[in-house]
């Protein structure tokens, strides 16, 4: 059950978390306050113990509280809660992920109040990745990818056509970028905060989506996009992500239970991109968004395919022009 949203409304104060002394935090309901690194990711005064290496978690019911993990998780079972904790390298068993949750086992997973960040970036190397997942108040950066929700399983096949995937007030920002990518065909990265792969029943409320790449991780990035069927210059060349990249490729078509609400996007070639969908999908919501002025292609949501049910209240933070829907 998630929590009643306050509508986020372009022009109204953002009530900011309040990080409590001496660790904790205090929290208005996702979707009333911007996350950032002050409000999302391990709380303040949190005693972090390491451990050296990775977790593969096989045992039903597993929590892991207040650790550094110097390697990544793997979550091959149902119920497990990962807390308070940063994770830093690559999942043990499986490549392209710091969390996998790719896993046919994987149920019901939970990831609050932590920072995931690989040490070293790579190039196919994502922040979170799965299936059957929540992540609320995380932090996470310097992947290629931060989020990837999907119904794909590392031991063949794919749970059908549900991901329950459930974002809640995460901060996502900051990924390496790739002149050369072999997930690209050698092409430049594709680096977006959220890459949705396709499934029903999925809630992505409260965000912060940042697409800026961050310059001292990876090689770079191209100074063109070919959205759209040809070559588009992006000016100050960091913007070759989307916020939200929206893509089918593990299921027939999105139908139901897709909810994008309250959340916040900036620095993007453009913010919310479902036009890679193809035809015949439908998303639930997507109401009362904001939007910064730094989308590269001047579109903020492509949805050249999808139809929606609620398109309302969407707007720029500052109020001030009105949103792009490519349609």
């Amino acid at each position: 059950m998630h929590p009643v949203l306050v509508a986020a409304v372009a022009g109204s104060a953002v009530r900011p978390a309040v990080i409590i002394p001496g660790g904790g935090w205090a929290y208005g309901a996702n979707g009333t306050y911007q996350p950032l690194a002050a409000t999302s990711g391990v709380p303040a005064g949190t005693s972090l113990t390491t451990h050296t290496g990775g977790y593969t978690i096989t045992t039903s019911g597993t929590s892991i509280s207040g650790m550094n993990v110097t390697g990544g998780i793997d979550i091959k079972t149902s119920n497990v809660t990962v807390s308070s904790s940063r994770v830093r390298g690559q999942s043990p068993n499986a490549s392209g992920a710091c969390v996998d949750m790719r896993w046919t086992g994987c149920v019901n997973a939970l990831l609050q109040d932590c920072e995931v960040a690989p040490d070293v970036p790579q190039t196919y190397l994502n922040c979170v990745m799965g299936h059957d997942y929540t992540a609320q108040r995380c932090n996470v950066h310097a992947g290629t990818d931060g989020f990837r929700a999907s119904t794909n399983n590392n031991n063949g096949g794919n749970i059908g056509t549900v991901t329950n995937v459930h974002l809640l007030g995460c901060y996502s920002h900051g990924n390496a970028g790739w002149v050369s990518d072999p997930a690209q065909g050698n092409g430049p990265s594709h680096s977006d905060p959220l890459q949705y792969e396709g499934g029903n029943n999925s809630t992505v409320i409260g965000n912060n989506f940042d697409g800026r790449i961050d310059p001292t991780l990876g090689n770079g990035t191209a100074t063109a996009s070919t959205w759209n069927g040809g070559q588009h210059s992006i000016p100050g060349s960091l913007d070759v992500s989307q916020c939200n990249q929206w893509n089918r490729n593990t299921t027939p078509s999105i139908t139901s239970g897709i909810i994008l609400n309250n959340n916040w996007f900036d620095y993007a070639y453009i913010a919310i991109n479902m036009g890679s969908l193809g035809a015949g999908n439908h998303i639930d919501s997507i109401q009362n968004n904001l939007f910064g002025h730094h989308t590269a292609s001047g579109v903020q949501i492509n949805l050249v395919g999808t139809t929606v049910g609620t398109l309302s209240g969407n707007a720029f933070v500052d109020g001030v022009g009105s949103i792009v829907t490519h349609a």
